[in-house]
Protein backbone atom coordinates (compact mmCIF):
# COMPACT_ATOMS: atom_id res chain seq x y z
CA UNK A 1 0.00 0.00 0.00
CA UNK A 2 1.41 3.62 -0.58
CA UNK A 3 1.67 6.45 1.92
CA UNK A 4 -1.95 7.68 1.82
CA UNK A 5 -2.82 3.64 2.25
CA UNK A 6 -1.06 3.72 5.60
CA UNK A 7 -2.16 6.95 6.63
CA UNK A 8 -6.04 5.91 6.33
CA UNK A 9 -4.92 2.75 8.05
CA UNK A 10 -2.89 4.77 10.99
CA UNK A 11 -6.02 6.88 11.22
CA UNK A 12 -8.53 4.15 11.43
CA UNK A 13 -10.95 3.11 14.16
CA UNK A 14 -10.30 6.81 15.92
CA UNK A 15 -6.43 6.45 15.18
CA UNK A 16 -6.23 2.97 16.77
CA UNK A 17 -5.48 1.05 13.81
CA UNK A 18 -2.25 -0.41 14.60
CA UNK A 19 -3.04 -0.49 17.96
CA UNK A 20 -5.65 -2.63 17.41
CA UNK A 21 -3.18 -5.02 15.06
CA UNK A 22 -0.80 -5.01 18.08
CA UNK A 23 -3.43 -5.87 20.63
CA UNK A 24 -4.34 -8.75 18.28
CA UNK A 25 -1.00 -9.83 18.23
CA UNK A 26 -0.28 -9.62 21.92
CA UNK A 27 -3.85 -11.80 22.62
CA UNK A 28 -3.30 -14.42 19.58
CA UNK A 29 -2.52 -17.84 20.19
CA UNK A 30 -2.85 -19.32 16.66
CA UNK A 31 0.18 -18.82 13.71
CA UNK A 32 -1.68 -17.67 11.33
CA UNK A 33 -3.12 -14.61 13.07
CA UNK A 34 0.35 -13.76 14.49
CA UNK A 35 1.80 -13.95 11.27
CA UNK A 36 -0.66 -11.51 9.61
CA UNK A 37 -0.50 -9.05 12.69
CA UNK A 38 3.19 -8.73 11.60
CA UNK A 39 2.95 -8.81 8.32
CA UNK A 40 0.51 -6.01 8.44
CA UNK A 41 2.61 -4.17 10.59
CA UNK A 42 5.32 -4.70 8.45
CA UNK A 43 3.78 -2.73 5.64
CA UNK A 44 2.49 -0.13 7.84
CA UNK A 45 6.06 0.64 8.96
CA UNK A 46 7.52 0.67 5.55
CA UNK A 47 8.95 4.56 4.99
CA UNK A 48 5.73 5.72 7.19
CA UNK A 49 6.94 7.45 10.51
CA UNK A 50 3.78 7.71 11.36
CA UNK A 51 3.10 4.27 11.92
CA UNK A 52 6.37 3.88 13.30
CA UNK A 53 5.23 6.32 16.06
CA UNK A 54 1.90 4.80 16.96
CA UNK A 55 3.60 1.43 17.30
CA UNK A 56 6.15 2.79 19.65
CA UNK A 57 3.33 4.91 21.42
CA UNK A 58 1.39 1.54 22.11
CA UNK A 59 4.28 -1.12 23.07
CA UNK A 60 3.96 -2.71 19.77
CA UNK A 61 7.86 -3.13 19.55
CA UNK A 62 7.58 -5.86 22.04
CA UNK A 63 4.91 -7.39 20.86
CA UNK A 64 7.22 -7.58 17.83
CA UNK A 65 10.13 -9.13 19.50
CA UNK A 66 8.05 -11.55 21.30
CA UNK A 67 6.44 -12.54 18.39
CA UNK A 68 10.45 -12.70 16.93
CA UNK A 69 11.00 -15.36 20.01
CA UNK A 70 8.29 -18.22 18.36
CA UNK A 71 8.98 -21.39 17.10
CA UNK A 72 7.05 -20.91 14.09
CA UNK A 73 9.54 -19.91 11.45
CA UNK A 74 6.78 -17.72 9.45
CA UNK A 75 5.94 -15.44 12.19
CA UNK A 76 9.44 -15.04 13.43
CA UNK A 77 10.30 -14.01 9.47
CA UNK A 78 7.05 -11.53 9.71
CA UNK A 79 8.25 -10.11 12.42
CA UNK A 80 12.09 -9.83 11.92
CA UNK A 81 10.15 -7.82 8.89
CA UNK A 82 8.36 -5.54 11.02
CA UNK A 83 11.40 -4.69 13.30
CA UNK A 84 13.13 -4.14 10.31
CA UNK A 85 11.32 -1.40 8.82
CA UNK A 86 10.45 0.37 12.34
CA UNK A 87 13.68 -0.45 13.43
CA UNK A 88 14.12 2.95 10.85
CA UNK A 89 13.00 5.30 13.28
CA UNK A 90 15.41 5.98 16.60
CA UNK A 91 12.97 5.20 18.99
CA UNK A 92 11.66 1.91 17.95
CA UNK A 93 15.48 0.90 17.63
CA UNK A 94 16.07 1.71 21.34
CA UNK A 95 13.22 -0.06 22.20
CA UNK A 96 14.23 -3.06 20.36
CA UNK A 97 17.05 -2.73 22.65
CA UNK A 98 15.00 -2.60 25.90
CA UNK A 99 12.67 -5.17 25.27
CA UNK A 100 13.56 -8.81 26.70
CA UNK A 101 11.54 -12.12 26.33
CA UNK A 102 11.85 -15.26 28.22
CA UNK A 103 13.74 -17.44 25.86
CA UNK A 104 16.07 -20.86 26.55
CA UNK A 105 15.44 -20.47 29.85
CA UNK A 106 16.66 -17.43 30.53
CA UNK A 107 16.08 -13.52 29.50
CA UNK A 108 16.88 -12.80 25.79
CA UNK A 109 16.82 -9.08 24.48
CA UNK A 110 15.46 -7.78 20.98
CA UNK A 111 19.04 -7.50 19.77
CA UNK A 112 19.98 -11.20 21.51
CA UNK A 113 16.77 -12.59 19.11
CA UNK A 114 17.55 -10.88 16.01
CA UNK A 115 21.58 -12.63 16.17
CA UNK A 116 20.06 -16.04 16.51
CA UNK A 117 18.56 -15.50 13.34
CA UNK A 118 22.08 -15.02 11.74
CA UNK A 119 21.96 -18.98 12.36
CA UNK A 120 22.68 -21.06 8.83
CA UNK A 121 19.61 -23.36 9.81
CA UNK A 122 17.19 -19.95 9.11
CA UNK A 123 15.48 -19.53 5.90
CA UNK A 124 17.87 -16.65 3.66
CA UNK A 125 14.57 -14.60 4.14
CA UNK A 126 14.63 -14.28 8.12
CA UNK A 127 18.68 -13.88 7.67
CA UNK A 128 18.66 -10.88 5.36
CA UNK A 129 15.45 -9.17 7.58
CA UNK A 130 17.26 -10.03 11.14
CA UNK A 131 20.27 -8.34 9.55
CA UNK A 132 18.65 -4.84 8.24
CA UNK A 133 17.04 -4.71 11.31
CA UNK A 134 20.30 -4.94 13.57
CA UNK A 135 22.09 -2.54 10.60
CA UNK A 136 19.48 0.17 11.29
CA UNK A 137 19.62 0.00 15.05
CA UNK A 138 23.73 0.09 14.57
CA UNK A 139 23.20 3.47 13.01
CA UNK A 140 21.83 4.71 16.35
CA UNK A 141 23.79 6.19 18.56
CA UNK A 142 26.62 5.43 20.83
CA UNK A 143 24.15 3.78 23.36
CA UNK A 144 22.56 1.71 21.07
CA UNK A 145 26.31 0.43 19.64
CA UNK A 146 27.02 -0.53 23.04
CA UNK A 147 23.94 -2.36 23.58
CA UNK A 148 24.84 -4.36 20.70
CA UNK A 149 28.28 -5.14 21.66
CA UNK A 150 26.86 -5.95 25.45
CA UNK A 151 24.53 -8.16 23.82
CA UNK A 152 26.67 -10.35 21.66
CA UNK A 153 25.72 -8.61 18.63
CA UNK A 154 29.58 -7.69 17.26
CA UNK A 155 30.26 -11.26 17.19
CA UNK A 156 27.43 -12.61 16.01
CA UNK A 157 28.10 -9.56 12.66
CA UNK A 158 31.26 -10.97 12.49
CA UNK A 159 30.71 -14.82 12.41
CA UNK A 160 28.09 -14.21 10.15
CA UNK A 161 30.12 -12.67 7.42
CA UNK A 162 32.45 -14.63 7.71
CA UNK A 163 29.59 -17.60 6.86
CA UNK A 164 28.43 -15.00 4.24
CA UNK A 165 31.73 -14.99 1.92
CA UNK A 166 33.30 -18.22 2.80
CA UNK A 167 33.69 -19.49 -0.87
CA UNK A 168 34.29 -17.06 -4.07
CA UNK A 169 30.09 -16.79 -4.59
CA UNK A 170 30.33 -12.92 -3.25
CA UNK A 171 27.47 -12.23 -6.02
CA UNK A 172 25.45 -15.60 -6.65
CA UNK A 173 26.44 -16.63 -10.48
CA UNK A 174 23.14 -18.36 -12.25
CA UNK A 175 23.61 -22.28 -12.20
CA UNK A 176 24.70 -23.80 -15.51
CA UNK A 177 22.07 -25.25 -18.05
CA UNK A 178 22.79 -28.95 -17.07
CA UNK A 179 22.10 -27.31 -12.95
CA UNK A 180 19.12 -26.20 -14.45
CA UNK A 181 17.94 -28.53 -16.24
CA UNK A 182 18.64 -30.92 -13.18
CA UNK A 183 16.88 -28.73 -10.28
CA UNK A 184 14.32 -27.24 -13.11
CA UNK A 185 14.95 -23.83 -11.03
CA UNK A 186 12.22 -20.85 -12.51
CA UNK A 187 13.98 -17.93 -13.76
CA UNK A 188 12.29 -16.44 -10.70
CA UNK A 189 13.38 -18.26 -8.01
CA UNK A 190 17.01 -18.09 -9.33
CA UNK A 191 16.47 -14.16 -9.04
CA UNK A 192 14.84 -13.95 -5.81
CA UNK A 193 17.50 -16.55 -4.06
CA UNK A 194 20.27 -13.87 -5.47
CA UNK A 195 18.15 -11.07 -4.78
CA UNK A 196 18.30 -12.58 -0.97
CA UNK A 197 21.93 -13.22 -0.57
CA UNK A 198 22.70 -10.01 -1.82
CA UNK A 199 20.34 -8.60 0.67
CA UNK A 200 21.86 -10.75 3.69
CA UNK A 201 25.34 -9.33 2.24
CA UNK A 202 24.87 -6.15 2.35
CA UNK A 203 22.80 -5.59 5.85
CA UNK A 204 25.36 -7.29 7.08
CA UNK A 205 27.96 -5.22 5.52
CA UNK A 206 26.04 -2.36 6.62
CA UNK A 207 26.16 -3.22 10.63
CA UNK A 208 29.85 -3.65 10.28
CA UNK A 209 30.08 -0.17 8.70
CA UNK A 210 27.63 1.30 11.82
CA UNK A 211 29.10 -0.56 14.53
CA UNK A 212 33.07 0.16 13.49
CA UNK A 213 31.85 3.81 14.63
CA UNK A 214 32.10 2.74 17.88
CA UNK A 215 36.09 1.50 19.14
CA UNK A 216 35.55 -1.36 21.20
CA UNK A 217 33.11 -2.29 18.90
CA UNK A 218 35.48 -2.03 16.11
CA UNK A 219 38.06 -4.01 18.35
CA UNK A 220 35.39 -6.97 18.48
CA UNK A 221 34.89 -7.09 14.80
CA UNK A 222 38.39 -7.07 13.94
CA UNK A 223 38.84 -10.22 16.93
CA UNK A 224 36.17 -11.97 15.34
CA UNK A 225 37.67 -12.02 11.73
CA UNK A 226 35.27 -9.03 9.90
CA UNK A 227 38.08 -7.73 7.93
CA UNK A 228 38.74 -10.68 5.18
CA UNK A 229 35.31 -11.38 4.31
CA UNK A 230 35.07 -7.75 3.64
CA UNK A 231 37.89 -7.73 1.31
CA UNK A 232 36.50 -10.77 -0.47
CA UNK A 233 33.10 -8.67 -0.76
CA UNK A 234 35.59 -6.15 -2.73
CA UNK A 235 35.38 -8.82 -6.10
CA UNK A 236 31.26 -8.29 -5.31
CA UNK A 237 29.73 -7.85 -9.24
CA UNK A 238 27.14 -5.68 -6.93
CA UNK A 239 28.09 -2.30 -6.68
CA UNK A 240 26.51 -1.69 -3.85
CA UNK A 241 27.96 -4.18 -1.90
CA UNK A 242 31.30 -3.20 -3.10
CA UNK A 243 30.28 0.58 -1.83
CA UNK A 244 29.61 -0.26 1.62
CA UNK A 245 32.51 -3.10 1.85
CA UNK A 246 34.92 -0.42 0.88
CA UNK A 247 33.60 2.21 3.55
CA UNK A 248 33.29 -0.49 6.56
CA UNK A 249 37.35 -1.45 5.25
CA UNK A 250 37.90 2.17 5.61
CA UNK A 251 36.40 2.49 9.24
CA UNK A 252 37.59 -0.45 10.54
CA UNK A 253 41.49 0.41 9.31
CA UNK A 254 41.30 3.92 10.44
CA UNK A 255 43.54 4.21 13.80
CA UNK A 256 41.99 8.20 14.52
CA UNK A 257 40.50 8.09 17.80
CA UNK A 258 38.30 8.38 19.15
CA UNK A 259 35.19 8.17 16.96
CA UNK A 260 31.90 9.43 18.10
CA UNK A 261 31.31 6.00 19.58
Amino acid sequence: IGSGGRDVFVAAAGGAGVRLLVETLESSEDDAQSCACCVALLNACHQHLPSREALLDCGGVQALVTALASENIEVKTAAAGALLNCAATAGCAEAIREAAVDSRGGSASGFELLARCFHAAHPPLLRARAAGALFNCAAFGPDTRVGLLEAGVVKAVAGALVAAFATEETTPTPPSRAANHAKHPSAAAVAAAEETTLRIQANLIGCALNLALNPTCKAELLRNGAMPPLVVALRSSNEAVQAQASTAIAYLSDKAEPRPG
